[in-house]
């Protein structure tokens, strides 16, 4: 669950946000407007959130989407209106592996209560998104677009961290399951 707000926080925050920044804000409301149509990455992401779990697990694509997204919100952070739209590509791309994965991981993992498991998931990853909306915008109001990429890249660490750990203890159950 937690996996899935914290993703949306950045996506939400970075969306909320974007388009006070001066790089898109002095721009024609036809090239801020069109910002918006990156969410159609989303829908290649998505349906590639599949086969990169097949290929590299669903940790792995995790920590793929946390370091694209990583990487996005870095790029997003120059000073260049080239380096912000291929920032919210990748920002894009990490947020709908990331959000595919931790959303199939749910019912994957759900043994009782399937329906239920997967409303709290909703739940979660709605509060993330008004949470990153308020804090992104806060952020930026307070300390501009780098604060609004570093509460992303916080986000991305602590999302890192729990997978991180989710992976050391899934080799110590193999690990005690091997020696029983």
């Amino acid at each position: 669950y937690a996996l899935g707000a914290l993703f949306m926080v950045v996506f939400g925050a970075v969306y909320t946000a974007v388009s006070y920044t001066h790089r898109i804000r002095d721009r024609p409301q036809g090239i801020v407007g069109s910002i918006f149509l990156v969410y159609l990455v989303g829908t290649v992401t998505s349906a590639l959130a599949g086969k990169l779990v097949e290929r590299l697990g669903r940790r792995g694509a995790l920590y793929l989407a946390i370091g694209t997204a990583s990487l996005g919100l870095v790029l997003s952070a120059l000073d260049s209106l080239i380096t912000v739209l291929l920032g919210l590509v990748l920002i894009t791309a990490g947020f709908f592996v990331g959000h595919s994965v931790a959303s199939s991981s749910v019912s994957h993992t759900a043994t009782t209560g399937r329906a239920q498991a997967s409303a709290l998931y909703q739940t979660t990853y709605y509060l993330g998104s008004s949470l990153g909306a308020l804090l992104g915008a806060l952020a930026f109001h307070a300390a501009g677009w780098n604060a609004t990429v570093a509460l992303g890249l916080l986000a991305m660490a602590s999302a890192a961290a729990i997978t991180l750990y989710a992976t050391r203890k899934a080799a110590a159950e193999r690990r005690l399951a091997t020696s029983a």
